[in-house]
């Protein structure tokens, strides 16, 4: 009999998110996600868990695996979840809420993904709508440190720049005579990147160019973690570095978790 671990790495790897994903990333999803439980074994050793344990049980394991699968939605975590549960005898009675039981093995759902995914964050605040130009190349992650594929990260989203840049034109003056305490106050995105200088605000052309250029490479899995973590304006005025970003323990338990994923060979899918 499969242990909840492996029959939830074997659901991710026959679903719609786990399709671009080799065994070893399911295997060590369904680990992580798992990890938030005190002990598998508590849970499949009860005799029998009252429909409120099941659901409340359903809800933490569904919003784990929703933080571990950024291309996902929240309902179909909560269908993957469901089947496992169900399939090991834990939950007989389980509702699908709205998903047919045909839907993750035939790959149905990724019309709902996307449906979930455009309603989740208005174009204004996407990913796409900051980063549709920006190449993909080998590199390392800034986050976990893996030599993968890597994506431009602007640490001042574009979507941001109309309400930043004025900011930056107005405390040009006191950068220039070296008021740094009024700079801070009207940029408003606490401490002044390091990188830049008189130059970087000479006009707002180089304004431009400066925002254009203040980024980071991550991988795909941490960049998308990233801005589902945090609206664009929050990561323009609150985590617009790397050091920023670390201070959150949540992004670091994933770049900890990401860093132990291997890139390379995908999985056949077995039907």
């Amino acid at each position: 009999m499969k242990t909840l671990q492996e029959s939830l790495a074997w659901h991710i790897l026959h679903s719609e998110i786990g399709a671009s994903m080799s065994i070893e990333e399911t295997d060590g999803i369904a680990e992580a996600v798992f990890d938030c439980l005190d002990s598998e074994e508590n849970l499949t050793s009860r005799p029998r868990m009252s429909n409120t344990q099941i659901h409340q049980t359903i809800t933490l394991l569904s919003q784990t695996l929703y933080d571990y699968t950024p291309d996902s939605c929240e309902e179909y975590c909560t269908q993957i979840i469901q089947r496992v549960i169900r399939d090991l005898g834990l939950g007989d009675d389980i509702h699908n809420d709205g998903f047919d039981d045909n839907d993750i093995d035939k790959g149905n759902i990724s019309q709902e993904i996307e449906f979930a995914n455009e309603n989740n964050s208005s174009d204004e605040e996407s990913t796409q709508s900051d980063d549709e130009e920006i190449s993909i190349q080998e590199g390392e992650c800034e986050l976990c440190e893996r030599d993968v594929k890597v994506t431009r990260h602007h640490l001042i989203p574009r979507s941001t720049w109309p309400r930043i840049k004025p900011r930056f034109v107005q405390a040009s003056p006191y950068f220039m005579s070296g008021d740094m305490e009024m700079v801070e106050n009207i940029l408003s995105i606490g401490t002044i990147p390091s990188t830049i200088s008189a130059h970087h605000l000479s006009s707002r052309s180089q304004i431009k160019l400066f925002l254009g250029s203040y980024t980071c490479d991550l991988c795909k899995l941490c960049h998308s973690t990233v801005h589902r973590r945090y609206d664009n304006m929050t990561l323009a005025e609150s985590k617009n570095s790397l050091e920023k970003l670390l201070e959150d323990e949540h992004i670091v338990k994933f770049a900890k978790w990401a860093n132990k994923q291997k890139s390379g060979k995908r999985a056949n899918r077995r039907h």
